[in-house]
């Protein structure tokens, strides 16, 4: 009893939501710092925070934004923070969303991570969906037979090194190729021409295995990497034949990455359990998580 009380103990200690742990706050002045140079960056939303949050001297900038992040971070209420009152914080983190403050700084850091050898990080592009079980959500919420949960389905591609460069929440319902034909053609945070030109490989797992798929994105001059669905097969000789050869088998181990991501984006335990009511607040909250994985890189 006593020597699993001290590995208890011995892993809340490098545990990264462990906020004794100096990696842990570490880790909270990173996305800090990130969010605060956007904000300075832009005049108005700088405006802003000082006169409506700051005017009193008592809560300061630094303050506002630590909380916002701990808040994502470990998946604390409102009434959670010691040092701001509910309503201020609640007004604050709705400022956040509304005003697209993270997505906006996640984007000017993506801009900032592809201007060196964006042609080998482009070179493997991986797709892939991560199920986000709900507690408070009202929009984009499902039932899913597989999970035996309600929640919503988080669809992402990311890059070689598990970089996010789409985003876009869907219900929990929803099968993975379904879901990729809806989002097919909406709004990836990077340039086009970047991403036509110097993307070679399209990975996913078998749920995106469909002749409309492979059809996709070979039309926009990519290999398709994607492990063939062998559910409905029975004959052994179609199975040899659906095999991905070595080299494919290689491309395809490098999936890792986008399971990396998925692993990291569920860290944060406000994501991890959906806690906001509204999908696009949600949405807004993923990109703390995204911020800190592409900040690993800069």
């Amino acid at each position: 009893m006593l020597l699993f009380y001290l590995m208890t103990e011995e892993e809340n200690k490098y545990n990264e939501n462990n906020k004794a742990n100096p990696k842990y706050h570490a880790l909270i002045d990173k996305i800090k710092n990130a969010i605060k140079r956007y904000i300075y960056s832009q005049p108005k939303l700088l405006k802003l925070y000082l006169k409506q949050f700051c005017k009193s001297r008592v809560h300061d900038l630094d303050l506002i934004l630590t909380e916002c992040i701990k808040r994502v971070k470990s998946g604390n209420t409102y009434r959670s923070s010691t040092f701001l009152p509910k309503s201020t914080f609640n007004d604050a983190y709705q400022k956040l969303h509304k005003r697209k403050i993270l997505k906006n700084t996640y984007i000017e850091l993506l801009n900032l991570y592809f201007k060196k050898g964006a042609n080998r990080k482009l070179l493997y592009r991986h797709r892939d969906t991560t199920f986000i079980v709900n507690k408070n959500g009202h929009d984009k919420v499902e039932y899913n037979e597989q999970k035996k949960r309600k929640g919503t389905k988080v669809d992402i591609e990311t890059d070689s090194n598990g970089i996010v460069i789409f985003s876009n929440t869907n219900d929990g319902n929803m099968n993975d190729a379904k879901i990729f034909n809806l989002n097919k053609d909406k709004f990836y945070f990077i340039d086009e021409d970047i991403r036509i030109r110097l993307s070679k490989y399209y990975c996913a797992d078998p749920a995106y295995y469909t002749n409309k798929i492979l059809d996709y994105i070979r039309s926009k001059d990519l290999i398709p990497i994607i492990k063939p669905n062998k559910k409905n097969t029975k004959d052994e000789t179609k199975i040899k034949k659906l095999e991905l050869n070595n080299h494919d088998s290689k491309i395809y181990s490098k999936r890792f990455v986008i399971e990396d991501t998925n692993g990291n984006i569920k860290s944060f335990k406000l994501i991890q359990t959906r806690m906001d009511s509204k999908s696009e607040n949600f949405e807004s909250s993923l990109f703390i998580s995204y911020i800190n994985k592409v900040l690993k890189y800069i």
